[in-house]
């Protein structure tokens, strides 16, 4: 699948940049995972806390985690998108806005100086810009590969994350 294929393009860097995101979780806190592959490392490197709720777009993500008896996990709803196993569309965006999050880790396909944050999925981006939105801290996970690309659809301007947690 392309998302197995996703999976396994930097997969080094995006497990130690899963593991480094996860430590700034908090006993607690509610955290929104975009679907993403860097993401979905995240979700995976969790690990010894408490009343940690995930709200994801990610059916992969929320699979993953569904043993976790120490999680409790939220779907966002929406359209499916086979390709990434990610949910979009108004009814996801309008559960997302439900909510407010202490922190929000976003997946993106593009990081550029000047034009932002960018996604090749519309769908997938409106749902990213929601998370922002909702969320107190937003930390975008990127892989060194994802700078200076600039993609269809802009998610938000760099200045919006609040923390970017690359391999280089």
């Amino acid at each position: 699948s392309p998302f197995a294929a996703q999976e396994q393009m930097q997969a080094a860097e995006k497990r130690r940049i899963g593991l480094a995101a996860a430590e700034m979780i908090e006993d607690g806190e509610i955290v929104a995972l975009s679907a993403g592959t860097t993401t979905t490392q995240v979700g995976r490197s969790i690990h010894g806390r408490k009343g940690v709720t995930i709200v994801t777009n990610a059916i992969n993500i929320a699979m993953e985690l569904s043993h976790r008896l120490d999680l409790k996990i939220i779907m966002t709803g929406g359209l499916l998108n086979k390709n990434c196993f990610a949910l979009s569309g108004d009814s996801g965006i309008d559960s997302v806005n439900a909510m407010f999050y202490d922190l929000a880790f976003i997946s993106v396909d593009g990081i550029h100086r000047e034009h932002g944050l960018t996604s090749d999925s519309p769908e997938l981006g409106a749902v990213n810009r929601a998370m922002i939105q909702q969320s107190r801290k937003t930390v975008v996970v990127a892989d060194h590969s994802k700078f200076g690309k600039v993609c269809k659809m802009l998610i938000a301007p760099v200045a919006k994350a609040d923390l970017i947690v690359t391999d280089k």
